[in-house]
């Protein structure tokens, strides 16, 4: 037997990813089919399991459960001493760094502004005549805002001006 699955994530991997971009005809075909949820809800239907109004009590239940999860997670207080045990000096916890004190949160790149700048120039550069999708359009209009006002860089405009600034260099040897 063999199976063929194709795992995917609706929407892409992050929140500037546009799967489209480099899978068109897939996503598609993913766009158009039904979740998950509603695949299963139409069998247990069809099935008979339940009828529409149980399904949508049970609907209305997990709902409520998940809307009161989510409030109380907005008041929960965690203890200082909860994941790091006991604040006592023969605690095993207390050998153990949290990031903040085990990295550096403010090192320098070793590279400044002015580079940065030019790897954000060349990032949102289009070619002459080439006809930009409208989604990079206004990512390229928030990457651009970013450089002018020096505020409010994301992460994906961070990685892609590590990996530009990583080629400035390996260009600088040429």
């Amino acid at each position: 037997m063999v199976i063929d699955l194709i795992g995917y994530r609706k929407h892409g991997h992050n929140e500037v990813d546009e799967p489209k971009f480099t899978q068109p005809l897939m996503y598609d075909k993913i766009a158009k089919h039904p979740s998950p949820v509603s695949v299963y809800k139409s069998r247990l239907l069809a099935e008979g399991a339940f009828t529409s109004d149980e399904m949508a009590k049970v609907e209305a239940h997990v709902g409520a459960a998940y809307d009161e999860a989510w409030d109380k997670s907005q008041t929960i207080e965690i203890p200082t001493d909860t994941w790091r045990g006991t604040q006592t000096s023969d605690s095993p916890w207390m050998k153990m760094k949290v990031p903040r004190q085990a990295v550096k949160l403010h090192d320098a790149t070793g590279l400044d502004f002015a580079a940065l700048k030019k790897v954000g120039a060349a990032l949102t550069a289009v070619p002459e005549g080439f006809t930009l999708h409208r989604n990079l359009k206004k990512l390229n209009k928030a990457k651009d805002e970013m450089f002018a006002t020096e505020k409010n860089v994301d992460w994906a405009t961070g990685e892609a001006l590590a990996i530009g600034s990583l080629l400035l260099e390996v260009m600088a040897m040429l």
